[in-house]
């Protein structure tokens, strides 16, 4: 009696499409390999030449491509994305894949697309691209898209971390949730590979949370403005977090003059096509160290440090606020409460970010 097994990378053993697609889609979630990149100017959206793997299909985009979004002066629409199996595909000719746009009065509120299992049975499978914001001039906002790059700690899902291994372009941060001892509440440890500390935040008897350099001793580094947390914890907790470089980040601004004072003043930056943005600030004209905010789009942020002279500690603050458009407003630096010298929290370097949920 013969087993029913049928071989399919096996020496002279066909390869189907869907045999090599089946093992792809068990592997990779739907997304962009590379490119693909998409951006939109008034009523126009663009996507970028690259490649996409789509329920374990794997194409090219070959070129920029131009969509003009005219159904809708407000509300969301939605670049839709079809593989009907149906269609022609042979050396010469492709139709297999194509794209529309639909709209809605909601981000949700879209019919859902269909997706057959292509790779074993039915012939159509549908996947967002992307979903859009609209208002009377055209496009505002990509207020989603299919993910780009590396897999995310939500595409591996429950893969174990602990006594195995994962290769490629994951990171696995460990951080500690430390209880409350006589000298400080609650805070956070970082660790790195090996465990050993490399830093963390807790909140000291000021109830104000303190950021802190542990392969430097035990200084207080940076002051931020939170109140202290409860002191229920009473062990410490350790949480593996993976990171990947799938949220994208981008430089907007360089200050060419970084150990100049720098005057109150806005920049248009655009950031109201991100999701959050990272201010990196020098202390002051002649301390390097840099000062880091990170903010959500339509909210401002407040750049502040502490410092020592000989007559004892001071604390330096400014104020960022987000303006309309996208800008970020810089106003005066206060030292001690009082307005002081522009020569500190001089911004270095703003990135935006995108795919980050806020």
């Amino acid at each position: 009696m013969s087993d029913y097994f049928k071989g399919i990378t096996f020496q002279w053993q066909a390869v189907s499409p869907s045999d090599d697609a089946m093992v792809r889609q068990a592997i990779l979630p739907d997304r962009r390999l590379e490119g693909c990149d998409l951006t939109y100017s008034g009523r126009t959206l663009t996507m970028s030449a690259g490649a996409m793997i789509v329920c374990g299909r794997q194409f090219k985009h070959t070129a920029s491509q131009n969509w003009t979004i005219t159904g809708a002066t407000s509300g969301y629409a939605r670049l839709l994305l079809t593989i009907d199996l149906s269609k022609a595909s042979t050396q010469d000719v492709f139709e297999q894949i194509s794209t529309s746009i639909d709209y809605a009065t909601s981000a949700d509120g879209f019919a859902a697309p269909r997706q057959d299992n292509i790779n074993k049975a039915g012939t159509i499978y549908q996947i967002a691209v992307c979903i859009v914001s609209l208002n009377s001039n055209g496009i505002t906002d990509i207020v989603s898209e299919l993910p780009i790059g590396k897999l995310t700690s939500k595409d591996v899902g429950s893969l174990p971390l602990a006594g195995g291994e994962v290769t490629g372009d994951l990171t696995v941060h460990k951080f500690e949730i430390l209880p409350k001892t006589s000298a400080y509440a609650p805070g956070l440890k970082i660790l790195d590979s090996d465990r050993n500390s490399r830093g963390g935040i807790y909140s000291g008897s000021d109830h104000k949370m303190y950021l802190s350099n542990f392969s430097k001793g035990t200084d207080k580094a940076e002051r931020f403005y939170l109140p202290a947390p409860e002191s229920g914890l009473t062990d410490t907790v350790s949480y593996d977090i993976l990171t990947t470089k799938t949220h994208r980040s981008d430089l907007l601004w360089t200050n060419g003059s970084p150990t100049s004072h720098f005057l109150p003043q806005s920049l248009s930056l655009g950031l109201n096509k991100y999701s959050m943005y990272i201010v990196l600030a020098r202390h002051s004209t002649d301390i390097s160290s840099l000062v880091c905010a990170i903010g959500k789009t339509g909210i401002g942020v407040r750049l502040s440090t502490i410092g020592a002279l000989d007559t004892g500690y001071y604390e330096v603050r400014r104020t960022v606020s987000y303006e309309t458009g996208g800008a970020l407003k810089f106003y005066e630096v206060y030292r001690n409460g009082i307005v002081d010298s522009e020569g500190f929290l001089i911004p270095h370097f703003i990135y935006g970010v995108k795919g980050v949920q806020t």
